[in-house]
């Protein structure tokens, strides 16, 4: 069985940002017990399972049990890079969204991005992931507020109300 992934600039924001909290990569290798960086493959790809242990690590060392969030706000725009530019360069809201949903395993290859159509003229963007392979909070928190960082300038142009819940 193939182990889920995230690709290597969400590795290397969350570095970032918890380097900008007063984070050492000394204190990070400490409770994790590992070298994050040691574990990237060929393909520029970091296991999933251990982002998340990176996400616990920084939270406690912080005391900010929302880290996800907090970094996911403050992650580069640069992991987003093609996904972002094929949103951005979309003729419409709809296309646009479908872009980014059908190319976010580029992200983390890990469940499905989904978007729906509700009534009232609202959309929901969703991430089912497999049965018994739950991400954790952080994780999904990390990845929605980086969407929504990335993904701003294109919903402020097409959608005049938005929400997100967790």
């Amino acid at each position: 069985m193939r182990l889920p992934t995230v690709c290597v600039e969400y590795l290397d924001s969350l570095v970032a940002y918890l380097s900008t909290q007063g984070v050492r990569p000394s204190q990070l290798q400490g409770i994790m017990g590992l070298k994050p960086e040691a574990h990237l493959t060929e393909y520029g790809r970091f296991p999933l399972r251990l982002f998340e242990m990176m996400l616990d690590a920084g939270s406690q060392l912080l005391n900010d049990p929302y880290l996800g969030a907090h970094a996911g706000a403050h992650s580069s725009k640069q992991a987003w890079g093609m996904v972002s530019y094929l949103g951005m360069s979309a003729p419409s809201s709809r296309e646009a969204v479908h872009a980014v949903v059908d190319f976010s395993r580029l992200l983390i290859d890990h469940g499905d991005v989904e978007y729906s159509v509700l009534d009232g003229g609202l959309a929901r963007l969703s991430w089912v992931v497999p049965p018994r392979q739950q991400a954790s909070r952080q994780l999904v928190e990390f990845f929605f507020c980086s969407w929504y960082r990335v993904n701003k300038p294109m919903l402020d142009r097409w959608c005049s109300k938005r929400e997100n819940s967790f």
